[in-house]
């Protein structure tokens, strides 16, 4: 550390455990208090951490602290996404490498998307709130900040060059919407700043071709997408050029839009399907602890090798069917002896993973955002492997569990 005299104060400057951030301690004297200040995220600068050497000059009575910037590279892995507000410190210390959060929600008019403009809603947005948990961690976390942007109403042109005005305008606002966390003591900004196509008139920015709600939307053009993913990217850039732009897709969407051959990262939504539904399977008869094998009413969607979850109460099991499974039979095998006891008729649940289309492959591809993972939190270990792994080898990825559910990565 640097310790620093000027008149009657003291300062002890050094860089802060785990993130790094540039600290200062002073006192004024024997009989004050001692203060701290978290000088990167106050003294203007965008680096996220500073190197070890510090120094100090003393320019007409105050001083001056200089030290080098380090950019510590975003955490890979398989992080959670839209995780309760409460949670986003908890996910933090637990060690989720990343974390994603949906800032603003499309709307019927310009800047077609929710963006808050004072500094209260700001303080308690979504994407601040997770910023805030990050910094005030002082550990490095992958921010990934979605925002919805909505396509053209009926009454506008249905060009390319709209879908590029409605991006454009929108990136504009998120980025004066980003830009305002700091003089609200948030010296951070996202790693990404991605435009997510899931917006009015049709809950898909009316990009996907005709729908069912808007029969008018254009068809599917790899121009439509370009032009919506660059205006986004310009608008960003318009008001800070430190901002990296990137765009949420579907597998199709990436094969349909052209997206592959985009200069933007892409973050590709995917599903983890767990059957239940109108017909789910149950337990056609009790379990006893130990046994290896269940009784099903039903082997549809039971497969050799499928992971099951089930829960009763407070007691659940996430197992797998043994590769000596037939596929038709209702009496299931398991690679693992039961833990509990379970009820008759009690919900199976079937999770199968992602299926990952052939067409999806591109250098632009930066990660997966998968959902449909239930509150499954035994499952969670299986699922970031499955993530983490082949065929996907995402680098940033978020698994969502459903609303107001929290899984930590070890499955407690």
């Amino acid at each position: 550390p640097l310790v620093a005299v000027v008149g009657t104060t003291i300062t002890v400057a050094a860089a802060a455990a785990n993130w790094g951030d540039l600290f200062a301690i002073s006192n004024d004297g024997p009989n004050a208090t001692w203060r701290d200040v978290d000088v990167s995220a106050t003294g203007g600068n965008a680096a996220r951490t500073v190197g070890s050497g510090i120094d100090a000059a003393v320019l007409n009575g105050s001083l001056t602290l200089i030290a080098a910037g380090v950019n510590q590279p975003a955490p890979t892995g398989t992080g959670v996404y839209a995780i309760p507000q409460q949670k986003n410190a908890t996910a933090v210390s637990d060690g989720w490498p990343s974390i994603g959060v949906t800032g603003g929600l499309g709307t019927l008019s310009t800047p077609w998307v929710a963006v808050k403009s004072n500094a209260a809603a700001i303080t308690q947005s979504q994407d601040f709130l997770v910023g805030q948990a990050i910094a005030q961690s002082h550990r490095r976390t992958t921010w990934l900040s979605f925002w919805t942007v909505s396509g053209p109403s009926r009454s506008e042109p249905l060009t390319a060059a709209t879908f590029y005005q409605h991006a454009y305008a929108a990136g504009r606002a998120v980025a004066q919407t980003i830009d305002a966390y700091r003089s609200n003591g948030l010296g951070l900004k996202p790693d990404w700043v991605i435009i997510d196509a899931e917006g009015y008139p049709d809950y898909h920015s009316c990009i996907d071709g005709p729908t069912s709600i808007a029969p008018w939307c254009p068809a599917w053009s790899a121009s439509v997408w370009s032009n919506y993913v660059t205006g986004w990217a310009k608008g960003l850039a318009s008001i800070d050029p430190s901002l990296h732009a990137g765009v949420y897709a579907s597998q199709y969407e990436y094969l349909k839009g052209g997206l592959a051959s985009s200069p933007y990262p892409a973050f590709i939504a995917v599903a983890f399907r767990f059957q239940q539904g109108v017909t789910p399977t149950h337990l056609a008869a009790p379990t006893t602890v130990g046994a290896t094998s269940l009784v099903l009413d039903s082997s549809v969607g039971v497969a050799s090798g499928e992971k099951i979850y089930i829960r009763d109460g407070k007691r659940a099991e996430f197992l797998q069917v043994a590769p000596s499974y037939n596929g038709s039979s209702t009496t299931v095998p398991l690679t693992s002896a039961l833990n509990f006891t379970h009820s008759k008729g009690l919900v199976v649940n079937v999770i199968t993973p992602p299926k990952k289309l052939s067409s999806t492959v591109g250098p632009n591809i930066l990660g997966y955002i998968a959902f449909g993972n239930s509150d499954a939190c035994l499952a969670v270990p299986w699922e970031v492997s499955v993530m983490n792994g082949a065929p996907w080898n995402g680098l940033y990825n978020t698994l969502q569990f459903d609303a107001g559910a929290y899984c930590a990565p070890t499955a407690n």
